[in-house]
């Protein structure tokens, strides 16, 4: 293998990985689903199927942000990829959580997806800046109802007494908004990460893992390199 079997644009590999790990593979190639009816045994894949009915039910857009204060403290947790393009990633958050405040003081993080069939993983780093309130908005009117009126009774990684008090506080915003449009708070919105690294790692048997690394140059194009398992 060489740098060749990867695209040269690592947004055009990002998306064929992704799309891989959710089973939409390309044309003559073997699906996810397919690929796991030939491994398992019968056994298993009733196992299997009786635990996970769907496939669907794997949140394929699940990835670890990163983030760290102006001290440098760092801080991780899951969030849920909302869209990607040539620009970067896009995620959405409440700008009074702890993320929001530590890319207020320090805008770099970096993501982190993991596959497990087959065992992949993409980390990618950037420069992080808020989505316009235009942008946020028509994400905001594409959510469910339920999750609009959660969004906007929660006071995002702030303390609370009880969480019946949160539960009373979505109940009568149930009530004040019956019949009317939820509208999208000021303090919560998109960000767009705009990468300059990212690293592409592919899982071997013999823990000889597969590493491959693109960098951005001050010219604006991509430079690929072999990293050391």
């Amino acid at each position: 293998m060489d740098t060749s079997d990867f695209q040269n644009n690592p947004m055009d590999q990002f998306e064929q990985w992704f799309l891989q790990a959710q089973g939409k593979m390309p044309s003559g190639s073997l699906g996810l689903s397919e690929r796991l009816e030939k491994k398992l045994s019968p056994l298993i894949r009733r196992v299997f199927s009786a635990v996970f009915p769907s496939m669907d039910r794997f949140e394929y857009n699940a990835v670890f942000l990163a983030t760290a204060n102006k001290e440098g403290v760092p801080s991780s947790r899951v969030v849920l990829l909302k869209g990607y393009d040539e620009k970067g990633f896009r995620f959405y958050t409440n700008y009074n959580s702890r993320k929001a405040k530590e890319l207020d003081e320090n805008p770099k993080a970096s993501l982190c997806f993991y596959w497990g069939l087959p065992p992949r993983q993409v980390r990618i780093e950037g420069d992080v800046e808020k989505l316009s309130y235009d942008e946020s908005n028509k994400y905001w009117l594409s959510r469910p109802r339920g999750s609009r009126l959660s969004a906007l009774a929660s006071e995002q990684s702030s303390p609370i007494s009880s969480r019946e008090e949160l539960d009373e506080e979505v109940k009568e915003l149930e009530k004040k908004y019956e019949g009317q449009e939820i509208p999208c708070p000021e303090n919560w919105g998109g960000y767009l990460l705009k990468p300059h690294t990212y690293e592409f790692w592919q899982g071997m048997p013999s823990r000889n893992h597969i590493r491959l690394q693109y960098k951005k140059n001050q010219e604006g194009s991509w430079q690929k390199s072999w990293l050391q398992p």
